[in-house]
């Protein structure tokens, strides 16, 4: 029998199988990091916190409700804005102190008002408060503008 039609060992396929699960889990892992470090970066950060209302941030104004934002509570996110050249609006949830897992999710337009909806829930958290960062990206032809707030829930 000649090189070209010899058979492999089930050991050396085992490795060849390791390798490749090793190879595709590192790369999972840097597309995740890079998706992860995109997210807030050169957001316009907001002080105002939506535990407490609406908050005002330049041409647009936030929302959560019912307040007090609780964990395992689903709540409404609405975002109004005077720009109707805002394509798309994504939240982006995220433990600011903690990681507590991805909380992604899309607004959806209010038709005939130049207002966004959406709905989610925060994870629970066993250390009672927690500090969230909720990061809103607005698309206008294919560029994010990014704004933070942070707020504190049970």
């Amino acid at each position: 029998m000649n090189k070209d039609t010899q058979q492999h060992s089930p050991r050396t396929l085992l490795k060849w199988a390791g390798l490749a699960g090793l190879t595709v889990s590192v790369v999972a892992a840097a597309l995740l990091a890079q998706q992860t470090l995109r997210v807030g970066q050169g957001a316009q950060q907001h002080a105002c916190d939506l535990q407490q209302g609406t908050c005002e941030a330049g041409d647009i104004l936030v929302s959560i409700t019912p307040r007090p934002i609780q964990s395992l509570q689903p709540f409404i996110l609405e975002v109004r804005t005077d720009d109707s050249s805002v394509d798309r609006i994504t939240a982006d949830l995220q433990g600011a102190e903690m990681y507590m897992g991805q909380n992604r999710f899309s607004l959806a337009p209010v038709a005939g008002e130049n207002r966004w909806q959406g709905s989610s829930e925060l994870a629970v958290c066993t250390t009672g408060t927690m500090r969230w960062r909720l990061t809103l990206a607005l698309l206008r032809d294919d560029r994010a503008i990014q704004h933070q707030f942070e707020f504190d829930a049970k």
